[in-house]
C-alpha cells in the first residue's frame, strides 16, 4: 500500500466548488480513475477542527495532474490515493476554491496528516450492545404501538439513553413520565423495561387507564423471585445498586420484608431482625459477577439462605463488560457515545486503568489522526448515549484508512438446555 501512496494537488475543472470547501465521497483522478473515500468523514472532521466549513459532496472530477502549488489561485484539490490489493483505488480528498491560501494549506496539512496514518490494520469491533434485549424488547413493543394506535402513549420509566431514538419517539407521540400523577385518566399507559412495583400496577388498575406492559422478562423474573421467597416468610436480602431503573420494582413486591445492599461493607453490616429463613435475590441489569460476590458474602453470613434461582439471572452487563477486557487488547479504543455521558466516561474509565488510550466520539468526524497514527488495532465499542448508525459510521470511516480486517469481539452467556437422554426401548422377548 505504501509503495502505491501518493499525495498531490490536482486542477479541479470549472464549476464544481461553487465557492465552497468540499470533501468528496469519491474523486474522478486523472490517472487512477475512479478513487473511493470512505475516510471522507474523517478528512472534514480534521477541516471543521481548523475552522473551515467543508461541505460533502458525491463525486469531484481532477481534470489534469498540476505542476503548481496548491496555494495558486485556481480551484485545486489536495488528494492523498493509492491502489488496493485487488487494483482498485482508494483514499481521500478535498477541494478549495482558488485564492483562498490559507484555505489550502489547511487542507494540504490536513490531507498530509490523514495519509500518514494509512497503513494495514485491524479494527476490532465489541459485538456486544450496551443496551440489553429487554431493553430493545420493551422499546420496540412501544413501537408497535405507536403503530397501532391514535393519540399520546404515556410511558412509565426513563426513556431511551439514546438522544434520537427518544426525540423520534416524542415526536410520535409518545410522553415519557415518572410517577402515575403525571398520566390523565383513561389514557394508554406503558410499562417500562425496569416495570412497575405491585403497589404501582394496582394504582394503575383503578384509574381506568388501558395499559401495555414492556417490563424486561429478567426483571419480571427477579421480581417474581422477590415475591415467592417472602411469600414463603423469608427477609429478602436484594442486591443492587439503588440508583437503577428497575430497583423499586423488585423492592417493591415486599417491603417490608426487603433489605438492599450494593457493596461488601453493606452485606457485612446487613441486620435481619427476625431469625427465620433469608433469601437474596441479584438485581438485573448490572454486573452479576460483581452482585454475585456480595450476595455470597450475605450467604457466608447466614446458614440459612435461600438463593433466587439461577435461570433468573441476567448475564448481558458481565458479558459485556469481558468483552470490553478483550477489546483491551487493541492500540487505541474508539467509544461512540456522548463525551459527557456516563457511561462513556465509565468506559473510557475501564480501559485507562487497563493502561489502553480510548477516546469518546460521537461520530467519525471527531476521530483525530493523532490517535491513529501508531495504532496497528483499533477497537471500537458503543456507548448508551451512541446514535443509531453511528458505530457502523465509524467503522466505515475507518476501513478507508488503508487494508483492514474488521473482527468482531464478542462474550455470550446463554443457558444449556439439559440433555433429554431417551431411554431404550425394551421389547418383550418372544415366548
Amino acid at each position: 500500500m505504501r509503495r502505491t501512496l501518493r499525495v498531490e494537488s490536482l486542477n479541479v475543472g470549472q464549476g464544481q466548488l461553487a465557492g465552497k470547501i468540499v470533501v468528496a465521497d469519491w474523486v474522478e483522478h486523472p490517472e487512477r480513475g475512479r478513487v473511493r473515500c470512505p475516510a471522507a468523514a474523517l478528512l472534514a472532521g480534521s477541516l471543521r477542527r481548523a475552522g473551515l466549513e467543508p461541505v460533502r459532496v458525491e463525486h469531484l472530477r481532477a481534470e489534469d495532474l498540476s505542476s503548481r502549488d496548491i496555494t495558486c489561485s485556481a480551484d485545486v484539490a489536495a488528494v492523498a490515493s493509492y491502489v488496493d490489493r485487488d487494483g482498485s483505488a482508494l483514499g481521500m480528498a478535498a477541494a478549495v476554491p482558488g485564492g483562498d491560501r490559507r484555505a489550502a494549506a489547511l487542507v494540504l496539512g490536513a490531507v498530509r496528516q490523514w495519509a500518514q496514518v494509512l497503513r494495514t490494520r485491524r479494527i476490532a469491533l465489541a459485538a456486544v450492545k450496551p443496551w440489553c434485549t429487554g431493553l430493545e424488547a420493551s422499546f420496540r413493543a412501544l413501537d408497535q404501538l405507536l403503530s397501532t394506535v391514535a393519540g399520546p402513549v404515556h410511558v412509565l420509566g426513563t426513556p431511551p439513553p439514546c438522544r434520537v431514538t427518544t426525540e423520534e419517539f416524542i415526536r410520535r407521540g409518545t410522553v415519557f413520565v415518572e410517577s402515575l400523577d403525571q398520566v390523565p385518566d383513561g389514557a394508554l399507559l406503558h410499562f417500562g423495561p425496569a416495570g412497575a412495583s405491585p403497589l404501582v400496577r394496582a394504582k394503575a388498575a383503578t384509574r381506568d387507564l388501558v395499559l401495555s406492559d414492556g417490563t424486561c422478562p429478567l426483571v419480571a423474573a427477579a421480581a417474581g423471585e422477590v415475591r415467592r421467597l417472602a411469600e414463603e416468610g423469608a427477609t429478602v436480602v436484594v442486591v443492587a445498586d439503588p440508583a437503577h431503573a428497575a430497583v423499586p420494582t423488585l423492592t417493591g413486591q415486599a417491603p417490608e420484608q426487603v433489605v438492599l445492599v450494593n457493596e461488601m461493607a453493606q452485606a457485612d453490616a446487613v441486620r435481619v431482625g427476625d431469625p427465620g429463613p433469608i433469601g437474596v435475590v441479584v438485581e438485573p441489569g448490572a454486573d452479576v459477577a460483581r452482585l454475585m460476590r456480595v450476595a455470597e458474602r450475605v450467604r457466608a453470613r447466614f446458614d440459612h439462605v435461600r438463593p433466587q434461582h439461577p435461570a433468573t439471572l441476567c448475564h448481558e452487563p458481565s458479558d459485556r463488560h469481558n468483552a470490553l477486557r478483550l477489546l483491551a487488547e487493541a492500540d487505541v479504543v474508539l467509544v461512540v457515545g456522548k463525551a459527557a455521558a456516563d457511561d462513556s466516561e465509565e468506559v473510557v474509565a475501564r480501559f485507562a486503568a487497563l493502561g489502553v488510550p480510548a477516546f469518546v466520539v460521537a461520530s467519525a468526524g471527531e476521530v483525530e489522526p493523532d490517535w491513529l497514527r501508531t495504532a496497528g488495532c483499533v477497537g471500537v465499542t458503543a456507548s448508551l448515549t451512541a446514535d443509531p448508525g453511528a458505530v457502523d459510521g465509524v467503522v466505515d470511516a475507518l476501513r478507508g484508512l488503508g487494508p483492514s480486517a474488521v473482527v468482531e469481539v464478542a462474550v455470550r452467556t446463554s443457558p444449556v438446555v439439559p440433555r433429554v437422554v431417551v431411554p431404550p426401548v425394551i421389547r418383550p422377548t418372544p415366548v
